[in-house]
């Protein structure tokens, strides 16, 4: 039955069904980082867990260790019995906790971690309309946390050299590289994420490396549809196989 839900995934994850739900960048985040044999990597805002099962599934001979961190009790909650139901409890643990608080909590260590993902909250509030579900409107919008906590966060938590990848809206990608560069985290390299070819960037994939030298790669970019339809372009597929599932193509 694990190997199974393995196979399905990200299909069949637990999740709040009125609250919020995980969506296609947090795929695309899963499958941009390179990751090294025994790190350990700490997802901020982890919610049902998705970055982290992503991470696990794609490097499972590497023996990577996850820790998800999430501000909704609930949230922390789906993510551990995700991880049960995938088989991957072993790899994985997930503790309820404001990032803002990452410090005073004494659960994540200073310079811990190898590798830090990150897939925050970026509407500002008054940019889009409120949920009555305040649980959806903490994941989708900055109210008391925002872009600034979160690349704090990472910082203090990455090792000298660590690594953090992000994915955040491509119109407010100088926001995050200015946040970024205020917590000495250099940005290394970025893939902009596009719908199709001629559309303007939905999205910036961007690797950051703690107290790390100048100089920054931009890769080509990413185009997730074919031409005009609703298929997935084969470079998107190879870049993210777990799109597969929504491809039609299974």
């Amino acid at each position: 039955m694990q190997e199974r839900n393995r196979d399905l995934y990200p299909r069949g994850l637990l999740q709040p069904e009125s609250g919020f739900r995980f969506s296609l960048d947090a795929l695309l985040l899963a499958c941009y980082p390179g990751i090294g044999k025994n790190s350990e990597i700490l997802d901020l805002g982890c919610g049902c867990g998705v970055v982290g099962f992503g991470l696990l599934l794609l490097h499972q001979d590497k023996h990577i260790r996850v820790t998800g961190v999430d501000v909704l009790p609930d949230m922390t909650e789906y993510a551990l019995e995700n991880a049960r139901m995938l088989d991957l409890q072993s790899g994985f643990t997930a503790i309820n906790m404001d990032i803002k608080n990452i410090r005073q909590s004494g659960d994540v260590l200073p310079e811990s971690f190898d590798q830090v993902v990150v897939n925050p909250p970026y509407r500002k509030t008054g940019e889009g309309r409120l949920s009555p579900r305040q649980a959806r409107n903490v994941a989708c919008f900055e109210q008391e946390t925002g872009l600034e906590d979160f690349v704090q966060a990472a910082s203090y938590a990455l090792k000298n050299r660590g690594r953090v990848n992000f994915i955040y809206p491509a119109e407010s990608e100088v926001n995050l590289l200015h946040s970024l560069l205020q917590n000495r985290l250099e940005p290394k390299r970025m893939r902009f994420v596009h719908s199709r070819y001629g559309d303007p960037a939905g999205f910036v994939l961007l690797e950051a490396v703690k107290n790390g030298g100048r100089g920054t790669i931009v890769q080509p970019p990413l185009f997730l549809y074919a031409d005009q339809g609703n298929a997935y372009s084969g470079e998107a597929l190879v870049f993210c196989p777990f799109l597969e599932c929504n491809s039609g193509e299974r």
